[in-house]
């Protein structure tokens, strides 16, 4: 975000541009910066390899960790 905020104070900033480019050059960066934020994901709390293998309907699962992924409160 402070990327972004840093970039549109530059276009804001520039010159050589005119309003109109502004205005598209900002909403461009906004529109980048909401596509990253919809990358962001919450971190595995599972301990790098562990596993607990189960067969399912899907085929093999790994299990380990899904009682402490429905006990976050972040991720309700």
């Amino acid at each position: 975000l402070q990327d972004a905020g840093k970039r549109i104070e530059e276009i804001s900033n520039s010159n050589s541009l005119r309003n109109v480019d502004k205005a598209l050059a900002a909403q461009t960066v906004i529109t980048l910066a909401n596509i990253d934020a919809g990358r962001i994901t919450p971190l595995d709390p599972r301990e790098r390899g562990s596993e607990k293998l189960e067969w399912r309907d899907t085929g093999l699962v790994d299990t380990s960790g899904f009682d402490e992924l429905n006990a976050r409160q972040d991720l309700d």
